[in-house]
């Protein structure tokens, strides 16, 4: 697993166990990770078995991960040349997956000028 991911998990882990997973969690023994996130579990989850527990964990990780990559993303549209319009829309039918739609339009004269291929 990459540190980026590594530290995503971590941070999932404050919201499911007692205390964080160690920063060297990848180096832990399968049996010594099981050890570690059964003795720290929250009361909300002392009932839920291991692999229950951990893919909670590897769901929030994955949830922060797209969260940090979309606010890069939106950061990066923000701040488009001014030659660039960005437009974005999103569909949200109350399930579990929205839909992110993004265009973006070039003006052909500046796009030429700066020497590109429009």
């Amino acid at each position: 697993m990459r540190t980026t991911e590594n530290r995503f998990m971590i941070e999932a882990s404050g919201h499911v166990l007692c205390e964080y997973l160690p920063d060297s969690f990848c180096d832990l023994s399968d049996d010594e990770l099981e050890a570690f996130v059964m003795d720290n579990l929250s009361e909300e989850y002392e009932c839920h078995p291991y692999s229950a527990v951990m893919e909670r964990i590897e769901d929030m990780a994955r949830g922060f991960e797209r969260t940090v990559n979309n606010a890069s993303f939106e950061e990066w549209m923000n701040n488009c040349p001014d030659h660039v319009s960005v437009n974005h829309d999103y569909t949200d039918d109350e399930d579990e997956v929205s839909i992110m739609v993004y265009g973006f339009s070039v003006n052909k004269k500046i796009e030429k000028e700066r020497g590109g291929d429009a």
